[in-house]
């Protein structure tokens, strides 16, 4: 038995959300475009929005993808953020084949930085900036186009970038994980970047909703 669903339902409910967005700028899905297995996607931030609201709209529309998913088909939104921890997402958050959907997104805020991040799939830079353009010319675009991507406004260094990133790889707010588990893991997250890298006091979260007031308040202080 395959998914309860296909992809031009989930491309319907995806474009449905993506019509409330203030932040993002470009949402894409790579590959072959089925909900079987897992979908690809990459989502960049409009020049002009602040990081900790552009995160804040991500978990929203995830949130929304899994009360969907939970309403008509009993199912649920498992995002993972990259390939190399998918199955362990997958299996602590119990996966159901038939009736959840999994989605690998990564979170862009600058052209620089995606740049940094792919660079080490590419022998060299000058690989990655001709072959660049060619991949994500590849995107299917739920919203915005590859032109914005490498639009001069995308195309500027934003401060701590970098941890950006790694906020970005251990983010697992969307991904339907046991309460104790995810706890743990954010905590974990705020701790490294918080007192070890911004030798702040670190805030630690007791549920899931401080999860996510903290992680604002995170990337508020990377703001500044």
């Amino acid at each position: 038995m395959g998914k309860l669903f296909d992809w031009n339902e989930i491309k319907r409910v995806f474009e449905e959300e993506l019509k409330k967005t203030k932040t993002i700028m470009t949402f894409g899905v790579f590959g072959s475009l089925s909900v079987e297995n897992d979908l690809d996607v990459l989502i960049t931030k409009k020049p002009s929005s602040k990081p900790s609201n552009f995160y804040r709209e991500i978990h929203m529309f995830f949130e929304n993808i899994d009360s969907y998913l939970n309403k008509n088909y009993k199912g649920r939104l498992i995002r993972v953020s990259r390939a190399n921890h998918e199955e362990e997402v997958k299996y602590i958050s119990k996966y159901n084949s038939n009736k959840d959907l999994v989605v690998q997104a990564t979170t862009y805020i600058s052209l620089p930085q995606i740049k940094k991040n792919w660079a080490g799939e590419f022998n060299k830079w000058t690989d990655l900036e001709n072959k660049l353009p060619e991949i994500l010319k590849k995107q299917f675009f739920l919203l915005g186009s590859k032109d914005l991507i490498f639009s001069k406004e995308f195309n500027k260094e934003i401060k701590n970038e970098g941890l950006y990133g790694i906020i970005d790889i251990h983010d697992r707010i969307n991904s339907n994980l046991p309460d104790d588990f995810l706890i743990h893991k954010m905590n974990l997250l705020y701790d490294f970047i918080l007192r070890k890298l911004l030798k702040e006091k670190p805030l630690r979260a007791k549920n899931r909703k401080e999860i996510k007031e903290i992680f604002y308040k995170m990337c508020v202080r990377l703001e500044r």
